[in-house]
């Protein structure tokens, strides 16, 4: 039977192995993911005659991540609703009186 490494052990064993046998640094990942994020950056610029729109992806990304945490709009439309009104209830003292409509007749 094998023997299983936990994700700790497994973490410990790439990055010996990478540093270790490959002599990668920790600047040399560094170095590498900016470079990446900057073709990604230079990539989403030039795409579609440079219409990209960062607060158009910004607000996509978040509406994204919120619906794959809390479901549909109509969830996340309660759980907005419910937590502005607690909200507003720990902050103010609401009263309702209610009386009947005066009619003309």
């Amino acid at each position: 039977m094998g023997t299983f490494m936990s994700n700790a052990e497994k973490y410990e064993a790439f990055r010996n192995f990478m540093f270790n046998d490959l002599g990668v640094t920790k600047e040399n990942l560094r170095e590498w993911i900016r470079e990446a994020v900057a073709q990604q950056v230079t990539h989403l610029t030039h795409q579609g005659s440079g219409s990209f729109d960062p607060k158009d992806l910004a607000r996509k990304t978040v509406l994204q991540a919120v619906m794959d945490r809390y479901g549909d709009r109509e969830a996340m439309r309660q759980l907005v609703s419910k937590e502005v009104a607690q909200m507003l209830a720990d902050q103010f003292q609401v009263s309702i009186k209610i009386t009947p409509k005066e009619t003309n007749q």
